[in-house]
């Protein structure tokens, strides 16, 4: 039950796109802000550019 997220896959496709396309035009803080959000809300499986 520890990797249990009520949350995930929270996000709508356009949402998932939008803050995608956020994240990767992003760097430092913010980049890795918007990369937690999505690992939180966003599908298991969503792949990521690197940080």
């Amino acid at each position: 039950m520890a990797h249990y997220k009520p949350y995930v896959n929270m996000l709508t496709f356009t949402e998932l796109e939008w803050l995608r396309g956020k994240h990767d035009a992003a760097a430092g803080e913010d980049r890795k802000m918007l990369g937690r959000i999505l690992r939180k809300y966003g599908p298991d499986k969503l792949k990521l550019q690197p940080d």
